[in-house]
């Protein structure tokens, strides 16, 4: 009740008090239990549902189906609940991981997964469905940070479609995979691209003809010059920002560039970590990503 306590407080303050809460994310739960054993659990979704946030749950870590012999909260009916299984590289479902094409909702990864370590470390932190759950609360909450005044005003004036329209988003974005099928609906793992694409489609925001059309080299060493090519639908000046692969902002700018397709340059890589970076061109309305490599 604490992040539903904070989301209502600060839409009754006009934002003045607490925070804006997008989604939960829950990894735990209790094996070979249906929804209706739990109804106070049950029903907190939808009262969380309906102050704007969406939910999401982890399947249990063993191999059974959990529409026949339960799970909790993965079972629960709310609209605003995402439950997810875990997968490996090659997309399939983890072996000790549960399914069910009625409950389970997509799959995301959840094995060798690197994050943030003690001692300001970083490596291996484990596997499994409490892994795999918050890539898809992770990936909710980026959405929810890109530029889009109709999304902005839909979750000041109905918070509860905008949480059912995230869920949609993220449920049609997901990538089909054939091992999935008859594991979960709609048989796929989260994609984050892709559900971005819906988002944009469905709230403005979208790219259209801004758009980011190669990045070289795309696998740069230190030493490199990298040139990232781009077309852009106006005259008006947008943003560059590029960010390394746990968000952090690393350089930025302003470009100003003519309707022709236009070019601008990374220097001096000799500093920056090995790694994945984003590139993003954006102005108020419109957003265009991609990714090069440095090692």
């Amino acid at each position: 009740t604490y992040a539903l306590d904070m989301s209502k407080k600060y839409t009754e303050t006009d934002g003045r008090e607490c925070a804006f809460v997008a989604v939960t994310n829950y990894s735990a739960g209790i094996d070979r239990s249906f929804c209706e054993e739990f109804p106070i659990w049950g029903s907190i979704y939808d009262s969380l549902g309906c102050a704007g946030i969406i939910n999401i749950g982890a399947t249990t870590n063993k191999d059974f189906n959990v529409d026949v012999v339960g799970d909790m909260p993965t079972t629960c009916p709310s609209e605003f609940l995402i439950a997810v299984t875990s997968t490996d590289r090659q997309d399939r479902k983890l072996t000790n991981a549960g399914y069910g094409p009625i409950n389970i909702d997509l799959a995301a990864p959840g094995l060798d997964i690197f994050s943030a370590k003690a001692r300001s470390d970083y490596g291996e932190i484990g596997d499994g469905t409490s892994f795999a759950t918050p890539m898809v609360a992770g990936a909710i909450a980026l959405m929810y940070s890109l530029p889009s005044p109709e999304l902005g005003n839909l979750i000041s004036s109905n918070p509860k479609e905008a949480a059912r329209c995230m869920r949609e988003v993220i449920l049609s974005g997901v990538e089909v995979s054939p091992s999935l099928v008859d594991q979960v609906e709609p048989s796929g793992r989260l994609n984050l691209f892709r559900s971005i694409l819906e988002l944009q489609s469905k709230f403005g925001g979208k790219s259209g003809p801004l758009g980011i059309c190669e990045i070289r080299p795309n696998l740069a060493t230190s030493g490199d010059r990298v040139e990232v090519i781009f077309q852009k639908p106006d005259l008006n000046a947008y943003d560059i920002r590029i960010y390394d692969a746990a968000g952090k902002y690393v350089i930025g700018g302003k470009i100003q560039a003519g309707l022709s397709r236009r070019s601008f340059f990374i220097e001096n890589l000799e500093n920056w970590a090995p790694g994945v970076y984003f590139v993003t061109i954006q102005n108020n309305l419109n957003i265009t990503t991609s990714r090069f490599v440095v090692y």
